[in-house]
């Protein structure tokens, strides 16, 4: 959910590059979720 406000707050300040960094950092997240599990 609060990821969720960080993206819209991203999209809103139009910080392209931070929202970059976030994705990625939000893949690796991901990716170690299902590496455990």
């Amino acid at each position: 959910e609060q990821i969720l406000y960080l993206i819209d707050l991203a999209l809103l300040t139009g910080d392209e590059e931070w929202f970059i960094e976030l994705s990625s950092k939000l893949n690796s997240i991901k990716e170690l979720v299902n590496e455990g599990f």
